[in-house]
């Protein structure tokens, strides 16, 4: 079968003519109704350690979208995103990728940046979904394993909130703040600081 499944292609530094190719939706799940037209490699991510890849696949499932995580040292290291109710249908999760310090805590494994410890922060992956939120555009915020921590939605129907994400610490405290564009909002752009509860950002028009 033909059908738009995508991949990645993972080259190593050093001027290395080697690579890795994933392809996470290669598999017997044909179909647009599962995975045949996933599109994999639409968005990407990888942490700070440049061991752990995070990959989008907007037209899972209907267009629902998915994530994939792989660990580039440990091939058997790797999850998704799961398939969610007909509700989610073409909103497009993985449509943008970041990854940053927002505020997580996790235990680390040795030989992973930050030093290890308990309690030392993790990395949080931040992903687009702009047909989210009942067309209001949304962001769904993950840990490294790809446990949903939080989604923040977009306040204007049709702003495809979410189609960009990024990540920088903007004041200097240390943890990353969110940028996520949002195109059809008049140029709107907005930013996030995670130690802010309530989830208000600051906003350019």
């Amino acid at each position: 079968r033909r059908e738009p499944v995508g991949r990645c292609l993972i080259l190593p530094g050093g001027g290395r003519a080697q690579y890795q190719l994933y392809a996470p939706c290669m598999t017997r799940a044909w179909g647009y109704h599962r995975q045949g037209s996933c599109q994999a490699g639409f968005s990407a991510t990888l942490t700070k350690s440049g061991t752990q890849l995070y990959v989008g696949a907007v037209g899972s499932w209907y267009w629902q979208g998915q994530v994939f995580q792989q660990n580039l040292l440990n091939r058997q290291d790797l999850s998704s995103t799961l398939e969610g109710p007909p509700s989610h249908d073409m909103t497009y999760l993985g449509y943008s990728a970041a990854s940053g310090y927002l505020g997580g805590k996790r235990s680390t494994s040795p030989g992973e940046y930050p030093p290890t410890g308990e309690g030392a922060p993790g990395e949080d992956i931040v992903v687009g979904r702009p047909r989210g939120g009942d067309l209001r555009g949304q962001i769904q915020i993950f840990d490294e394993s790809l446990t949903l921590l939080g989604n923040i939605t977009g306040d204007q129907l049709g702003s495809y909130f979410g189609y960009s994400v990024a990540v920088a610490d903007l004041n200097g405290d240390g943890l990353d703040d969110l940028i996520v564009g949002a195109p059809w909002y008049t140029g709107r752009d907005s930013s996030y600081d995670k130690s802010d509860g309530d989830n208000k950002g600051d906003e350019g028009n």
